[in-house]
Formats: structure tokens, C-alpha cells, sequence
């Protein structure tokens, strides 16, 4: 007895997925909201800014000795 298995091949188009389900929907919203926010932010590569720096320190000396 032979059997001839094929491969299953799943087309997943994650532009137009629909949740049905609300309970799994609230439960994937933040998930999603952190992933699109960690997707946008690494998009623009490293700031050349210092941060938590002044960049016009005559200006912050003069502001802490008023």
C-alpha cells in the first residue's frame, strides 16, 4: 500500500486577515500595536543626536543659575 501525500501550500495574506472573534481580537490589538511600533521606529536607524545631552551648554549653565 503506497500513498501519495502532496505538500500543503497555505496562501496567508496578512494585509487582509479579519479577526471574527472579539474576545481574540482584544487580546491581539496590543500585541499588534507593539509590533507596528517597533517595526516604524527601527525603520529610521540610529539618531545621530546625544541624547539626555545639551546641545548649547551656555545655555543650560544659565538656566540652573538663575
Amino acid at each position: 500500500m503506497t500513498s501519495a501525500t502532496s505538500p500543503i501550500i497555505l496562501k496567508w495574506d496578512p494585509k487582509s486577515l479579519e479577526i471574527r472573534t472579539l474576545t481574540v481580537e482584544r487580546l491581539l490589538e496590543p500585541l499588534v500595536t507593539q509590533v507596528t511600533t517597533l517595526v516604524n521606529t527601527s525603520n529610521k536607524g540610529p539618531s545621530g543626536k546625544k541624547k539626555g545631552r545639551s546641545k548649547k551648554a551656555h545655555v543650560l549653565a544659565a538656566s540652573v543659575e538663575q
